[in-house]
């Protein structure tokens, strides 16, 4: 017997949404996906496994989860996308990450110790 929980993900979805918290994808899914393809450019011979994926995406996970408050929400909006193709955590908090160092940088630099030729960005 199969139990369908669809509405009921996608409610917990915009729940935890609404609530400013880490929204939740459904990683099996985003891992077959990613396995299929690495198995159709690499075969069935490389080390990158279902399972793997599934370990990387709850560690970024969990990294999320702990660090979501520090992410500014301009930053949540831009990065984290969970209706897009295949979502990952690991993406999300790479994104949240590059923002949260390159604002660190442009705060920390000032103008005058850029490259030569080099502007900054606004």
């Amino acid at each position: 017997m199969f139990v369908q929980f669809g509405p009921a993900v996608v409610g917990l979805h915009v729940l935890i949404a609404a609530s400013g918290g880490t929204p939740t994808v459904d990683i099996r899914k985003s891992c077959h996906g990613s396995e299929s393809a690495v198995i159709a450019v690499l075969g069935n011979t490389t080390p990158i496994t279902f399972e793997n994926c599934l370990r990387q995406e709850q560690a970024a996970r969990e990294q999320l989860v702990k660090d979501w408050a520090s992410y500014p929400d301009v930053d949540r909006k831009l990065c984290v996308q969970p209706a897009s193709y295949m979502p990952s955590y690991v993406e999300w908090l790479i994104c949240l990450e590059m923002g949260r160092d390159v604002r660190k940088i442009k705060t920390e630099q000032p103008s005058s110790t850029l490259p030569s030729g080099a502007t900054r960005g606004h």
